[in-house]
């Protein structure tokens, strides 16, 4: 939403008050028509740039076209709503009766009425915004001159780009890679926004263990698999903290989680090879064991076989 100003006046600077204002969008449908007051001013109007859908479309409004009506003539004027704006419509001034109404003067003398023009509101500062009024009649006063500062219409006269990030540790299988789920989701103005992350691991006594940094482009959203490595870390509990900054940022995007780091990857690893060698050892006996008992049993039949031999060879015959 932006705020649409208007003033109408004749070219001796007089207001035009009644004069009816009215306003279509780019599709032709009627936004709004009201009367300006004593002053020639309208109360301010909103009109809206443009609206997103939820399957994330964009609908612009502009340009809008701008009526002035007063009961001589029409005046009208295309607007780009991309900001607020300040409109003029300026009508010839009406043609005075020469003899006045009166016995000695040929006219009459209309007094100085300042026309003011104004820039646009500026940027956003210690929460005021302020723009210069100029009267283009020179009249050296300051009647119904319009407001040169205000507060800041967060939400209506400032862009905003407000990011929000989340994160999910995925389910470790081992101490050595450490995998999250990062989610970053632009709930403000879309567009393409270029993002700065900051990985950080802090312990248990706040100290930073491990520490990087990248950049990302961002249109509305995006999610991604972080991984990193922390096979050097000791076992103890940890957290991981993702803090994201971005030009014009207002607001802080920070998300963090915790993980238990439960043995150190080379312990687990010697572990793992000692099971190994028992196993190859255990084979080993295994398969010793057999040829022993194998060999014995053979040599007792060769054992045997000589014993009959010689019986067989002793009987007379």
């Amino acid at each position: 939403m932006w705020y649409l100003d208007i003033f109408t006046n004749y070219t001796n600077g007089a207001p035009t008050p009644n004069t009816n204002i009215t306003a279509w969008d780019k599709e032709g449908k009627q936004k709004f028509s009201i009367l300006t007051n004593e002053h020639g001013k309208t109360i301010g109007q909103t009109l809206t740039e443009y609206t997103q859908t939820n399957s994330s479309e964009t609908i612009y409004y502009s340009n809008y076209l701008i009526n002035a009506t007063t009961s001589e003539e029409t005046s009208s004027q295309s607007v780009n709503i991309s900001e607020n704006r300040n409109l003029v419509f300026t009508f010839p001034a009406p043609i005075s009766n020469p003899n006045g109404g009166g016995g000695g003067s040929s006219g009459s003398n209309i007094a100085c009425i300042p026309e003011w023009e104004c820039s646009n509101w500026g940027k956003c500062i210690n929460k005021k915004q302020s723009r210069t009024c100029t009267d283009n009649n020179s009249c050296g006063i300051e009647t119904d001159k319009p407001d040169t500062e205000r507060k800041c219409k967060i939400g209506r006269n400032i862009k905003k780009v407000l990011f929000d990030i989340n994160l999910k540790i995925l389910k470790r299988y081992t101490d050595e890679i450490l995998s999250g789920s990062i989610g970053l989701i632009n709930i403000g103005i879309p567009g393409e926004v270029i993002a700065n992350l900051s990985y950080k691991i802090k312990n248990s006594t706040e100290e930073i263990v491990y520490e990087e940094k990248e950049t990302l482009s961002i249109e509305t959203q995006t999610e991604f698999i972080k991984e990193i490595n922390i096979s050097n870390l000791p076992v103890g509990k940890y957290t991981w903290i993702i803090e994201l900054t971005y030009e014009g940022q207002t607001e802080p995007a920070l998300t963090q989680s915790n993980f238990v780091v439960t043995k150190n990857i080379a312990l687990q690893n010697m572990g793992i090879i000692a099971l190994f060698l028992l196993l190859i050892m255990f084979i080993i006996t295994l398969v010793s064991i057999f040829f022993i008992r194998k060999r014995k049993h053979t040599k007792n039949e060769f054992k045997n076989l000589t014993e009959y031999g010689n019986q067989q060879s002793s009987i007379p015959y």
